[in-house]
């Protein structure tokens, strides 16, 4: 009986016995993955502190095995049970299950996993405003979203560091009015945006897709002049990744309600005015209207002249709704 109880005991001692590199009992190697999120910009994005969590995939170089997928509450660290060979790594904020104005897609295909922004219900943006690309749906804009990836980890043992990064961008938009007091409210649909962020590449894609703007806001020169300002900030995957800055590369769709209840529509062409870094926590610009009103060339929305109706009109032009956002001026 003792010599069967020490036969036992050598054989568990061998059974868990590991590797100077890490391997564990089954042949595979523990790689540690620290991660680091002082990049990912969630204090500016207006987080109230660090993901609660995370997503960690990990992809076998010729896609001979499953992604090993590890989802976990501790953000700062973690260890991948790999098969030894060539792995490509990502990782993201949260898991798939916790968004739901986000969508992911292809996510067993590290080159193609990504994320999308989700359709939702637009009820005056109909197909005949549909841009150069057919744009014709709407989607919501996305939230704080920060992934990090590694390429070609040779599994064996040692560590690696991942530093997500943000995967929105900020953009802003500037509408320019001459005859600016004849201006009740605005209703607005940006087509040309990015539509998915590929996580492998750390940049959007090339699909397209459409953001309703609100949240307008009037700039101080409104108050005091002819010439008149409304901008709003919104979030997007941002440009994508085959924009080439035509006129046709972006749509403005606008209705403009005047104080008199007339409504004016506009479907313009904005993409060669798209600016980068325009200021600190914006990304991209749009900045419609702010041109020379002599040459012509992105003159001022030119509005008609009407006669205040002293406290501000009520919104009953059909199909606005809540959807009207008021600019008393």
């Amino acid at each position: 009986m003792q010599r069967l109880i020490i036969f036992l005991g050598i054989l568990c001692l061998c059974g868990c016995r590991r590797s100077a590199h890490g391997d564990d009992s089954d042949g595979k190697v523990l790689v540690p993955v620290t991660v680091d999120w002082e990049g990912s910009q969630w204090k500016e994005f207006g987080e109230a502190g660090r993901p609660s969590g995370m997503t960690l995939l990990a992809y076998y170089n010729d896609a001979k095995l499953k992604p090993v997928e590890l989802k976990t509450n501790n953000v700062d660290k973690a260890s991948l049970s790999l098969s030894k060979g060539m792995w490509n790594i990502l990782v993201f904020n949260q898991s798939i299950d916790e968004y739901s104005s986000l969508k992911f897609s292809n996510m067993d295909d590290y080159g193609q996993a990504r994320v999308e922004t989700v359709p939702q219900e637009t009820r005056w943006f109909t197909s005949s405003r549909a841009d150069a690309q057919g744009t014709v749906s709407t989607t919501r804009q996305p939230i704080w979203i920060a992934a990090g990836h590694h390429d070609m980890l040779n599994a064996t043992g040692n560590g690696i560091v991942i530093s997500p990064q943000a995967a929105i961008r900020r953009m802003k938009v500037k509408l320019r009015f001459a005859n600016f007091a004849s201006l009740y409210s605005v209703r607005c649909v940006l087509s040309g945006i990015a539509g998915d962020w590929i996580m492998s590449r750390g940049q959007a894609g090339t699909a397209r897709t459409a953001h309703e703007l609100t949240g307008w806001t009037v700039m101080p020169e409104g108050w005091a002049s002819d010439l008149g300002t409304v901008e709003t900030v919104f979030q997007t995957f941002g440009l994508p990744g085959d924009y080439d800055y035509s006129a046709d590369a972006m749509y403005l769709h606008l209705d403009i309600m005047l104080k008199d209840g007339k409504v004016l529509s506009f479907d313009k062409p904005v993409g060669d005015m798209v600016e980068h870094d325009p200021e600190e926590g914006v990304h991209i610009l749009l900045d419609v209207g702010s041109g020379d009103e002599e040459s012509g060339h992105n003159a001022p929305i030119e509005l008609p002249e009407v006669q205040s109706t002293g406290g501000g009109l009520n919104a009953s032009v059909d199909g606005w709704d809540q959807e009207i956002v008021n600019i008393k001026i």
